[in-house]
């Protein structure tokens, strides 16, 4: 009997750990809405002429940035493609406004199965980086491999830039 009730309960926290896996992170508290708008070099106007290499084998496409009352946790979701297989991604990220870096604390590709590649390379490239934020816009700047090519002006990084929309 014993042993039944224990099987039990290992399919149950089975199910719910796959569950939990089905679905977007949420950040808890999410306070300012803001959307992708461009890639940008390091002025934060200007427009990168080519998309990061690393994102463009998976047809990245960032479309939401959130953060919490602080401006410490943030939530970005996007969207890419992986063999055929239309996947989306959300990451909560934590920023040191101090030091004005931002680093990946947790983050999830769905279908697990089938978008796990382009999961790693998305968090590559959010894992730790810098960010500035000016007046309802905010971007991260990514060390691209392609980032010369694409800005041309001497900081080997593009920004992720988000404009702020609204609020919860």
């Amino acid at each position: 009997m014993k042993k039944m009730i224990l099987a039990a309960l290992f399919a149950v926290a089975a199910l719910s750990n796959t569950f939990a896996q089905s679905a977007d992170l949420v950040l808890d508290g999410e306070r300012w809405l803001a959307k992708w708008t461009a890639y940008v070099c390091d002025d934060g106007h200007t427009q990168a002429t080519e998309v990061p290499a690393e994102l463009a084998e998976y047809n990245v496409e960032f479309n939401h940035l959130g953060a919490d009352y602080s401006l410490d946790n943030i939530i970005v979701k996007a969207s890419y493609e992986e063999n055929g297989v239309a996947c989306s991604y959300s990451a909560i990220l934590f920023a040191d406004n101090a030091a004005w870096t931002v680093e990946l604390v947790e983050s999830r590709g769905l279908p697990v199965n089938d978008c796990a590649n382009g999961k790693a390379v998305i968090d590559s490239v959010l894992e730790f980086n810098s960010y500035k934020y000016l007046h309802g816009r905010a971007a991260i700047f990514v060390p691209f491999s392609n980032a010369e090519k694409a800005c041309n002006d001497g900081s080997g990084k593009i920004g992720i830039h988000f404009q702020v929309y609204g609020r919860n």
